[in-house]
């Protein structure tokens, strides 16, 4: 076996590990769990789940399905990763258990969500990094082994916090499932995108794609959203649609051809 088919054969088997250490990590919160912790945040704000500000409506998407869409949309060694409406931080802790990151960052409004993520699955990702670093024996035993600890997140941090509130302008890749998202709630988490993010970042959707251009005129420029993949999976709920963007700073020219063909009705 060569050098590069090591490599591969290592990077299968840190994946294979990294799920069952998910398995692991989320034992005790499973998605019935969650979504009963949901009903009861959104109880709490004593307010409607669906509004025309926000939607509270609660999913967890698969590792597997989540897994291929980082990949497609290459989060850099030592980068940022941001998870807007991180629910319990399966995405945040799947994320900061493949992808050598210097920071992971999930942001949950409700608050029972934030503290099951912070009490349990940070806390049992942190407890899994340490031993790995440390060389002491792993909690899962034989079923962790193939871990790389370099491929774990130097910080992970879990914020109770309104997602659009949230200073994202350090995120390499954001993640967000949308899938029962209004249009104006997209637009919305667009024009936050384009606003706070630097041009060559990623942001990955979930059950629809975000506005191919947001003009924030003649001050503010246009920025382009531009698709780069997309793929189906399986979620709990059904299949649905991953779709990996990176955002494009539009040059000024390219910008005024927009706005002059927005004003003419497309043509």
């Amino acid at each position: 076996m060569d050098s590069e088919e090591k490599k591969v054969t290592a990077v299968d088997e840190h994946m294979t590990a990294a799920r069952a250490a998910i398995e692991y990590i989320f034992l005790e919160l499973p998605a019935a769990r969650a979504y009963t912790l949901s009903a009861e945040g959104t109880a709490q704000r004593g307010q409607a789940k669906v509004t025309t500000e926000l939607d509270l409506t609660y999913g967890d998407v698969r590792f597997d399905a989540l897994g291929r869409a980082l990949e497609a949309a290459a989060l850099p060694v030592r980068g940022t990763f941001f998870d807007l409406g991180s629910g319990v931080g399966r995405g945040v802790i799947a994320a900061a258990l493949c992808y050598s990151l210097r920071l992971a960052v999930g942001v949950e409004l409700l608050e029972p969500l934030h503290a099951a993520a912070v009490a349990g699955p940070l806390h049992r990702f942190l407890r899994l990094r340490d031993q790995l670093h440390s060389g002491a024996e792993l909690d899962g035993g034989r079923a962790f082994s193939a871990l790389d600890a370099t491929k774990l997140a130097l910080e992970v941090e879990l914020r109770c916090d309104d997602l659009f509130a949230v200073d994202i302008s350090s995120a390499d890749v954001v993640f967000c499932c949308c899938v029962t998202w209004s249009s104006a709630i997209m637009q919305r988490l667009a024009t936050k995108l384009a606003s706070e993010l630097s041009s060559g970042a990623r942001v990955v959707t979930v059950g629809q794609r975000l506005p191919e251009v947001v003009d924030q005129g003649a001050q503010g420029g246009a920025i382009q959203f531009s698709v780069v993949w997309k793929e189906w999976a399986e979620c709990d709920w059904g299949s649905e649609a991953f779709v990996v963007h990176t955002v494009q700073r539009m040059g000024e020219l390219a910008a005024r051809r927009y706005r002059k063909k927005a004003n003419h009705g497309g043509r």
